[in-house]
């Protein structure tokens, strides 16, 4: 939905309303319809609708009544577009002076009475005019053609009574009218009010369509149809409406990507009520209908066909249907037809730019229309940034996990679905973590977001800030679902306290990396921690006891075996052991590892234990050898003794021959060899 070129401000010329047929005039026309002559005048108005013609026929039947002083003449109030008015008394012909009044909006129709009317007596007057049809993007509110009418309906009187009705054979007002009581008259429907009581503040714009006299085009589009309804006549709109669809609409779908939206086909239809209501055209999302006015361009038609797409099913906020709008349409503008359209600068006023969550949806008469210009400019330019950012692509693939209702903070297995609605945070969370965009969430906060939901903002951005340094430091590794469900929801108190466990577990596992560099720790811990549903502590433990048996593995490296324990070790199978019980490790395998280090150190102490026997026997045996050596060598040199004490008592004549030395019952006897008796 766009803003009307000024050149349509038809609000400002009729008085009508976007969603009534008929509604009261605006106080500031009921002095035009003010009689200048004297007398009470009450009339019977019929309007006639011809849409062939492209005229409406108005007669009227006046009574004039003199008052107190004789009249010979009355004055009624009839459209600008009125050429010509007869009027007859008795059959005869009045004269009749028309005179452009209120700046050109409206003409005074002078009726002058073939003689005087004297007081107190009164007479009859048929007038008869025709009303015919502004020209196609004139300034005139009137419409008349087979297909469509829009005038204005006035009760020419200054006294209470009369009438007026209006017969528009094959029309249908689309809604109830202000005072119109529907008759049925002949198979047709009359609207009509009688006893008028102020018929001078009488007035209302009459608005009907006639959906059979519509000139239907279907236009293919991406295998399907779009239907064109437009006025018969009109070819320079017909024209350029499917000159624009036939160009653009295959590739505006496939811009957008979503699917072609299920029900009614698209219908684009020519009316005057949204340019009523101060729009160049709307989207009916539940007939699926465009109403387009007769100021046309390809960027309007572009932009109310994407509203099939991006309206209140899509996202509920205004501002984002319409700035998605504006984004698709006019980059493909840009692509297919001679025009530039971009974004205005955004310019906060002193009395308007509201934030965009503020600015509400469609209603008729906004009391600002200048806060309407700068939502639509504001809404177009923050897409057209993200859009300059992450390209149609990223924006496409944002709509897609949309219409699919998946989670923005996905995992890399199967897609979580999401109960999230589909809001301006969700829209946020998806242009960053699916689109990519950097700058969307500065622009959320500058021109999006209240008061209230920047403190919010606040708290996502701390979540996230933290998120990512866990995501960093675990090797990006995926988040377990019930952070990214947090996350999803902006429950950011749940969030942080999920966040601050898993800050404990990267800890855990950067300590674990740097004990083993080589490890894949990812293939170890990523699972447990993408499955992760309660707390983090078991895995915490795990990674404790891993380090906690590699400090035990490092301190086999520190024993230092003997000489003789190292003969009772094998080198070989202790470097395999340590070999296989650190790749056990790597491997997150505690259990496998306790067994090889436990073996390691078993080894060690039947080592020590053979070292040790081994000591002692070899200890026993050098005593043993040593304490026979020294037994031999005492009585070896006992022995010498007594040889030589022998010898003495020999050489002095002892007559005993065997003797033992001393009274040593151990010393042994001995003879004398030939070198002692020689050398005594």
């Amino acid at each position: 939905m766009r803003p009307p070129s000024p050149v349509f401000s038809f609000a400002r010329i009729a008085a009508a309303v976007a969603v009534v047929a008929m509604t009261v005039l605006p106080v500031g026309q009921v002095a035009a319809t003010t009689l200048t002559s004297t007398p009470d005048v009450v009339s019977d108005v019929l309007y006639e609708v011809d849409g062939e013609a492209g005229v409406v026929r108005v007669s009227a039947v006046i009574e004039v009544r003199a008052l107190e002083s004789p009249s010979h003449l009355f004055v009624i109030t009839v459209p600008a577009e009125v050429e010509s008015l007869a009027a007859t008394q008795g059959g005869l012909p009045l004269q009749v002076r028309l005179v452009t009044q209120g700046g050109g909006t409206y003409k005074s129709a002078e009726i002058s009475l073939d003689t005087p009317l004297q007081a107190g007596t009164s007479t009859t007057v048929l007038a008869n005019y025709e009303i015919a049809s502004g020209k196609r993007n004139s300034r005139s509110p009137i419409r008349i053609n087979p297909a469509f009418v829009r005038f204005g309906v006035r009760a020419h009187g200054n006294a209470p009574g009369g009438s007026v009705t209006v017969r528009a054979d094959g029309f249908t007002v689309v809604s109830d009218m202000v005072d119109f009581l529907p008759v049925e008259d002949g198979g047709e429907t009359i609207y009509r009010v009688d006893d008028i009581r102020r018929p001078q503040a009488f007035g209302v714009a009459f608005s009907a369509e006639n959906v059979a006299a519509l000139l239907v085009t279907s236009v293919p589009v991406a295998g399907r149809e779009v239907v064109v309804r437009s006025w018969p006549g009109d070819d320079e709109w017909l024209s350029l409406v499917v000159g624009t669809i036939e160009k653009a609409g295959e590739a505006l779908f496939d811009s957008i990507g979503l699917p072609w939206p299920e029900g009614a086909p698209i219908t684009i239809t020519e009316t005057v009520a949204p340019n009523e209501a101060g729009f160049g055209g709307w989207f009916n999302q539940i007939t699926h209908e465009i109403q387009v006015g007769e100021n046309v361009d390809e960027q309007l038609i572009l932009h109310e066909l994407s509203h099939a797409w991006f309206n209140e099913t899509l996202f509920a906020e205004r501002w984002i249907g319409e700035g998605l709008a504006d984004e698709f349409a006019a980059r493909l503008v840009r692509e297919r037809f001679d025009s530039r359209p971009f974004p205005m600068v955004i310019i906060r006023g002193t009395e308007v730019g509201k934030q965009l969550n503020e600015w509400e949806h469609i209603g008729v008469g906004d009391p600002d229309p200048r806060e309407d210009r700068f939502g639509y400019n504001a809404s177009w330019s923050i897409l057209f940034t993200i859009t300059d950012e992450i390209g149609t692509d990223g924006l496409s693939r944002v709509l897609d996990v949309t219409s699919r209702g998946e989670i923005a903070y996905r995992g890399s297995g199967e897609v979580e679905q999401t109960a999230v609605p589909d809001d301006w945070r969700r829209f946020l969370d998806l242009l960053t973590e699916v689109g990519g965009s950097r700058q969307a969430t500065g622009l959320f906060y500058e021109y999006v977001a209240t008061g209230d939901e920047r403190a919010v903002m606040d708290s996502r951005a701390s979540s996230r800030r933290t998120y990512a340094a866990v995501v960093d430091s675990l090797g990006g590794w995926e988040m377990p679902y019930p952070l990214r469900a947090a996350m999803e929801v902006w429950d950011f108190t749940a969030a942080d306290a999920m966040l601050a466990d898993l800050e404990q577990i990267a800890a855990a596992v950067g300590r674990f990396s740097v004990r083993f560099p080589q490890a894949d720790a990812a293939s170890i811990f990523a699972a447990r921690v993408a499955n992760l549903v309660d707390n983090g502590a078991p895995i915490i433990d795990d990674v404790s006891a891993l380090l906690d048996r590699a400090d035990a593995l490092d301190a086999t490296s520190l024993v230092r075996l003997g000489p003789v324990a190292s003969l009772f070790h094998s080198g070989a199978g202790y470097e395999q052991d340590r070999g296989d019980a650190e790749a056990a490790l790597e491997l997150g395998d505690a259990n496998r590892a306790d067994i090889l280090i436990a073996r390691i150190n078993d080894d060690f102490d039947r080592a020590e234990e053979a070292s040790r026997r081994t000591l002692w026997g070899s200890g026993g045996f050098v005593f043993l050898a040593l304490g026979g050596a020294f037994a031999r060598s005492r009585l070896r040199r006992r022995g010498e003794r007594a040889a030589k004490a022998h010898n003495a008592r020999v050489a002095a004549g002892d007559p005993s021959p065997w003797a033992y030395e001393g009274d040593d019952p151990m010393a042994v006897p001995f003879s004398v060899d030939s070198t002692d008796s020689e050398s005594s």
